[in-house]
């Protein structure tokens, strides 16, 4: 696998890069947004082995996500290292605030 020596600043730079993508510094690298992940990836050991908690998810880019058709909450669930009712749940919220703040405005 070749990756760039920098990380992509634009989604053209990086679309057809080899996955998983490498740039957990990047904001829509999805590895530290896991929640199986996070309590391990936090650790001191686990940082040192970050490259590994990278093979070990399906999706390490939330661009790659949003550009799939059809993501059920069970694949959005699995990503995020969450349960499908419980991603569902998180959306309900998300989505109420919304309309809760679009009222209030």
């Amino acid at each position: 696998m070749e990756y760039p020596s920098k990380k992509p600043t634009k989604r053209y730079e990086c679309r057809n890069m080899p996955r998983p993508c490498p740039f957990v510094s990047c904001k829509y690298n999805l590895v530290l947004d896991n929640a199986k992940f996070k309590k391990e990836v936090l650790s001191k050991e686990r940082l040192n082995n970050l490259g590994n908690a990278l093979f070990e998810l399906d999706e390490t880019c939330v661009l790659d996500v949003c550009e799939q058709r059809g993501v059920t909450f069970n694949k959005l669930g699995k990503i995020f290292g969450i349960g499908p009712v419980s991603f569902g749940k998180t959306i309900n919220r998300i989505l109420f605030k919304i309309a809760t703040s679009a009222r209030e405005k």
